[in-house]
């Protein structure tokens, strides 16, 4: 579902929109923390001239 579950949080009685924004503010929050880990800890190449090719694109 991913994405198009994000509608089913809005409250129908109300209209209340703080589920829906919890919802939203965790998922950027995730992807951040996502992105940082993968910048420190993702996998290094080691091929030395294809990194040097890669740096001058």
């Amino acid at each position: 579902m991913g994405f198009f579950a994000i509608p089913a949080y809005i409250n129908p009685k109300g209209g209340s929109m703080t589920q829906i924004i919890g919802v939203i503010i965790a998922g950027v929050v995730a992807f951040i923390v996502g992105f940082t880990l993968q910048m420190i800890f993702g996998k290094k190449s080691f091929d030395a001239e294809y990194d040097k090719k890669q740096m001058k694109l």
